[in-house]
């Protein structure tokens, strides 16, 4: 898969998209891009979210069988709201505004949802 494109064109879609970043398997961060807007977590905060992420991730498989595969969850945060993909062995987390209402994050989520799956052709 080509992230850096797929980075790119996440980061385009709009104003309220903070950063994106992707971890492997281990949850180290591979590939990352960040807006201008300050940034809310320090290289060894984001560090740690992606081993988290992974940590989620994990927990979430024990009802694989039972619901089904889970492919994004969405955290609202008291300062962000975070957008996590599950692609095979790959996770796209991405952050946006606090103050981003739920349809523009509906639009934000339909948007990535294309671009992974295009990626994914």
């Amino acid at each position: 898969m080509d992230f850096e494109k797929i980075l790119d064109d996440i980061m385009g879609i709009g104003k309220s998209i903070r950063f994106v970043f992707v971890t492997n398997e281990e949850g180290k961060i591979v590939h990352s891009r960040v807006s201008t807007k300050s940034f809310l977590l320090t290289e060894k905060q984001a560090s740690i979210l992606g081993v988290d992420m992974q940590i989620l991730r994990k927990l979430l498989k024990l009802y694989d069988e039972i619901i089904g595969k889970n492919t994004l969850v969405h955290l609202v945060r008291d300062k962000v709201h975070v957008l996590i993909y599950y692609v095979n062995e790959w996770i796209i987390l991405v952050s946006c505004d606090r103050d981003a209402d739920r349809h523009e994050l509906t639009d934000i989520s339909i948007q990535i949802d294309t671009i992974i799956n295009n990626a994914l052709k």
